[in-house]
């Protein structure tokens, strides 16, 4: 006796795509018929199965009930439409559904083939194979921890909502050559996280799983898959940047200049400009940024900080006669969001000066959805000021702008500041639960946008911020921090004067330019100037200098470099040497945006970018020379600039 096994499936096509929606499990097919690949999704892949009823197909679109089936998830519409060579899947709900803190992980991630690769927006990028065991590079111990890293949401290691599948093998030139792809924007990224995971056959995955709106569904949730027959970097920038310019992300400095002039100098100043932080309580940084401009500086941004728990100050003077040095950018370190409630003051080591005052007193701290207030950076008792251990109590965003006017218009009274730095802030989305100012993370987005616009449009102050979201671009100008990938650090901001003579294995992951694609400045460096993070810059491990100097120059980045007196004075030489080169692509290609970006050998050691302004850069992280096609040489650790 035979059986007949009956298959529910809902169907879409066009000369480009074939979308098939498996009734029975959820799951879902695309043939890509120019790129000659289906990509095939899953529950297998690490999600819950759900189950599909009230299937309704129309001319592009189908349309269905998602139902999860585990507690916790409310039944959605998912709605599948079909536009050329994308596939957008939007999920709703009513907006009050309860989510109980579960997450919902449709549409299915699409399985992976031997010779992918994933791409995902840590940091400026990173490109790793489908068949990565151990993502941290350290061992056994940091690999649940890298994996969580990867795995956060719009927050310090998403900088961008995006994650990008695609095939790579040899080409016959020795170069890496890329084949179908799929980007997938995710156009409402506040509440997710990415799901790397392994599927059945043990290759890894990606898909994203949608957290709740606070306790609930909220708002319609919405990724869109853009499918390629050649997904090479520029290709997929491309796309990406169209879709930066759709949401108004993409604000280029020359728009920015023409929308306040006042700002136009500035601007000009940081395109190109080293990043240097100077360490000290010594009243010489006068001198310092002096003898920085007789090595051959030419501009730079001088970062100063008020910390007296750590020895390190800087003074309305000391600021009045950096302003006399020309051409450099003199900025000040400050933060809203950490500060301490009162009863705390007298107990712990030390009252930092850039804490904002009265927030207790005025209930303009965050509280969290346990009620209890939201804690931040951890500082330590006088009692053991070896031991950081009390967390700071956290402004509430949405109650910034009156800390800020306040503060900015007063040190600018104080000293001739031309740019500001507001640390943290730009590192992620938050919620509020105060009831006197409740925030979800999407109006957390909006808070922190206005937070950094304050400072930069109404005072006309060039605006920084630690990490960066691709949300806050049109409002801040440069990001300390988008250069790494968040997960690859050391010291997390306490011992960033520490230089290291053996680089710690965390780091050398971090710098193994194999899996390194400098996509975020593909996307907004004519933008916004990215920056090394403050834990991780150039002169901090010395063995690896030459190799962070190359990545600046591979992606046009300028590089970051803080010393104490003592570290400055031990590697005034190499500083001298270092600068013309971290800063060589940085400054010729001034304005330009990253256009195009190449593996031209198999082992992704010798590294083409193109830019804008038609500038090309070949760099050889290898240890043997490099013949490019014309017949030039590019030495081993070198680089070679052409016009095209």
């Amino acid at each position: 006796m035979s059986l007949t096994v009956l298959l529910l499936a809902a169907s879409l096509a066009n000369p480009r795509l074939s979308v098939t929606l498996d009734e029975s499990d959820g799951s879902i097919a695309v043939e890509d018929r120019l790129a000659g690949r289906t990509w095939t999704s899953s529950s297998a892949f690490g999600c819950f199965p759900v189950k599909v009823t009230d299937v309704v197909s129309a001319d592009r679109t189908i349309s269905c009930i998602v139902t999860p089936q585990t507690n916790g998830f409310p039944s959605c519409r998912c709605t599948l439409t079909l536009d050329g060579a994308e596939l957008a899947c939007t999920l709703d709900a009513p907006a009050d559904a309860k989510m109980s803190g579960q997450r919902l992980g449709y549409p299915f991630p699409f399985a992976s083939a031997p010779g992918d690769r994933f791409y995902f927006p840590n940091g400026c990028g990173i490109s790793l194979p489908c068949e990565v065991d151990d993502i941290s590079g350290v061992g056994d111990e940091a690999i649940n921890r890298a994996a969580t890293a990867f795995q956060r949401g719009y927050q310090t290691s998403m900088k961008m909502g995006c994650w990008i599948q695609y095939a790579e093998s040899p080409a016959p030139d020795g170069s890496l050559e890329q084949g179908a792809g799929i980007l997938a924007i995710l156009e409402t990224p506040w509440d997710l996280r990415l799901n790397f995971s392994r599927g059945g056959n043990g290759r890894r995955t990606v898909g994203v799983d949608w957290n709740p709106d606070k306790t609930s569904f909220g708002y319609a949730r919405t990724v869109r898959f853009c499918f390629f027959d050649r997904a090479t970097p520029g290709n997929l920038a491309r796309r990406y940047r169209a879709e930066m310019d759709r949401r108004g992300y993409r604000v280029t400095f020359r728009e920015k200049a023409r929308r306040n002039p006042k700002l136009a100098k500035g601007l000009d100043l940081l395109q190109g400009a080293p990043d240097i932080w100077y360490w000290t309580e010594r009243a010489d940084k006068a001198d310092v940024a002096r003898e920085l401009k007789r090595m051959g500086f030419a501009n730079f941004l001088f970062s100063t900080v008020t910390r007296h728990d750590l020895g390190v100050w800087v003074t309305p003077e000391e600021v009045r006669e950096l302003a006399k040095v020309p051409d450099i950018l003199v900025t000040e370190y400050d933060i809203y969001r950490d500060t301490m409630e009162p009863a705390m003051l007298d107990k712990i080591d030390s009252v930092r000066p850039h804490w904002p005052t009265g927030v207790w007193d005025a209930n303009d701290y965050a509280v969290g959805g346990n009620g209890q207030p939201q804690r931040g950076w951890k500082v330590a008792l006088k009692e053991d000021p070896t031991k950081p251990c009390v967390g700071c109590l956290l402004l509430c965003e949405k109650q910034a702008p009156k800390y800020i006017r306040e503060r900015v218009a007063k040190r600018l009274a104080e000293a001739p500041y031309n740019a500001r730095f507001i640390d943290v802030t730009g590192t992620s989305l938050g919620d509020c639960w105060n009831p006197a100012h409740p925030l979800t993370r999407r109006e957390s987005m909006v808070a922190r946008q206005e937070m950094f616009r304050i400072v930069r449009d109404e005072f006309s102050l060039v605006t920084g911020t630690e990490d960066g979201l691709e949300c806050y671009v049109p409002y801040a100008d440069y990001f300390e921090g988008v250069f790494n990938a968040s997960y690859w650090r050391v010291d997390g901001g306490r011992y960033m004067w520490k230089v290291y003579d053996e680089t710690p294995p965390v780091i050398k992951r971090a710098l193994d330019p194999t899996m390194r694609m400098p996509f975020w400045e593909m996307v907004f460096r004519d933008c916004v100037v990215g920056y090394w993070y403050w834990t991780c810059y150039n002169n901090r491990f010395p063995q690896d200098w030459w190799k962070m100097d190359l990545l600046n120059v591979v992606a046009g980045t300028p590089p970051m470099y803080f010393f104490t007196p003592e570290v400055f004075a031990k590697q005034k030489d190499r500083l001298a040497a270092s600068y013309p080169v971290a800063t060589s692509t940085a400054r010729a290609a001034k304005g330009a945006l990253l256009t195009e970006f190449r593996w031209l050998t198999s082992d992704r050691l010798v590294q083409e970018s193109e830019f804008s302004n038609g500038l090309r850069v070949v760099v050889n992280f290898s240890e043997r020379p490099y013949r490019t096609k014309d017949g030039r040489t590019v030495p081993p650790h070198g680089y070679l600039h052409r016009k095209k």
